[in-house]
């Protein structure tokens, strides 16, 4: 089921990342001590192993993206004041009219706030404002740069790119990726078409239904402890960035993926136990906390607890970037439960599911986890399809604002999803 709070928590995320470029005074404040840049690997480290261990979640980020960004958009330019008709003003131009109208819209907001947030530089490259296609590049790409695919990987912004020009346009696009940084592309860059076009469609199913990927992160983690400049925009990236791709595709379907998750970050703190030994020593009370704190991760306070009857850790995490000062919902943070357990001792870990900005884990050889966080369900082998996973539906506090008001082209609903095909909003246009 979905987090009632969950949509609250993604428009959060964005709001806080518009006020970056149009208040940076008032901004909400940050982590005091590691303050607002983590290390890239952190940020890239749960969804690349997701992608490598969970069939469909390529198709689950995309879907995620596109919701996120579609609702934001909308919001971002209402609150801007920038003109809800924008689609009939855009449609009659010729081409390159209509690339410089569209570009200066997407520089002057999603351009700014991508490159604040050191996600990458955003460029509309080519429009065509009659068949409805457009082109469009991003540099120093923070969901692939530094790590290594045999297929273009980027599937978050492919929906988000898609989900901004649906919201501004008030058309159903899809995006695919043709060229990719982590290929040895020097920028990504995506195609958008109108969903209904067949040849549109044909190439998103290819893209996203041939996908493999396999993850290494040692060789990833240690470029980042070493502070390799992988990319223009350094080796850092806003811990908003992160926020926003955990909201927006991790809490909207916890349910889903929330064994996935826990799984995969024990696989990861195991194949970096190592590294860590190796560059921080052997006692854990000293090596772990040095470890996040050079990937400007989270703050770690570790202790040995002795019980007599058994022995482990009190680890108290503060400043992680799951949470915010701000956020009104508290989503627990799956992945970097079980990256810290793992990562610290190959053993269990008792913690509380909904995590204070201050929380505390214990680990211990003799203790069992609660069910929830062991997962006495089977296990999850792959994801739904798209049409259950994420279909950008609407969900609730009921606040009037985060609805778009009826008017012409106004989504009414997700699309039945094809075989394979991403459910998006339907968007009728009358003249």
């Amino acid at each position: 089921m979905r987090d009632s709070n969950a949509d609250n928590v993604v428009d959060q995320v964005w709001s806080a990342a518009l006020d970056k470029i149009t208040k940076p005074g008032d901004a909400a404040a940050g982590r005091p001590v590691l303050g607002d840049q983590m290390n890239l690997a952190t940020a890239q480290a749960g969804t690349a192993a997701l992608l490598a261990s969970v069939p469909a979640f390529n198709k689950l980020l995309y879907n995620s993206g596109y919701a996120a960004a579609a609702r934001n958009t909308y919001l971002i330019l209402r609150r801007l004041g920038m003109p809800s008709d924008f689609f009939w003003k855009y449609e009659p131009l010729n081409p390159k009219r209509a690339l410089e109208t569209l570009d200066k819209i997407v520089s002057k907001v999603f351009t700014t706030m991508l490159s604040k947030q050191h996600v990458g530089v955003l460029k509309l490259t080519a429009a065509d404002p009659v068949a409805n296609q457009f082109d469009v590049s991003f540099e120093s790409c923070a969901e692939c740069s530094g790590l290594h695919a045999h297929d273009p990987m980027c599937f978050f912004h492919a929906g988000s790119f898609a989900g901004m020009l649906a919201a501004m346009l008030d058309h159903e696009f899809d995006a695919w990726e043709v060229e990719c940084v982590a290929l040895g592309a020097e920028a990504c860059r995506f195609e958008i078409g109108e969903r209904t076009d067949r040849e549109a469609q044909s190439r998103w199913r290819r893209w996203a239904d041939d996908f493999t990927y396999a993850f290494e992160p040692t060789a990833r983690f240690a470029a980042g402890l070493d502070g390799e400049i992988i990319r223009e925009l350094g080796e850092t990236v806003d811990v908003g960035y992160y926020q926003m791709l955990l909201a927006s595709t991790v809490l909207t379907n916890l349910e889903v993926v929330e064994r996935s998750c826990l799984d995969a970050g024990r696989n990861i703190g195991t194949k970096l136990a190592d590294i860590v030994r190796e560059r921080f020593g052997a006692d854990p009370q000293e090596a772990v906390p040095a470890f996040y704190r050079r990937l400007r991760y989270a703050s770690l306070d570790i202790t040995a607890l002795d019980s007599g009857e058994a022995s482990g850790f009190r680890v108290v995490v503060s400043e992680a970037p799951e949470h915010w000062a701000f956020w009104k919902a508290q989503p627990s943070s799956p992945s970097s439960q079980a990256n810290l357990k793992a990562c610290s001792l190959p053993s269990p870990v008792v913690t509380s599911p909904s995590l204070p900005p201050t929380w505390t884990a214990t680990t211990s050889s003799s203790v069992t986890p609660p069910a929830k966080l062991a997962g006495t369900r089977a296990p999850q082998q792959s994801l739904p399809g798209p049409s259950t996973c994420a279909q950008g539906s609407r969900a609730g506090s009921g606040t009037a604002r985060r609805h778009r008001p009826p008017r012409r082209g106004t989504p009414r609903g997700p699309l039945p999803a094809q075989e394979g095909q991403p459910a998006h909003r339907r968007t009728s246009r009358s003249r």
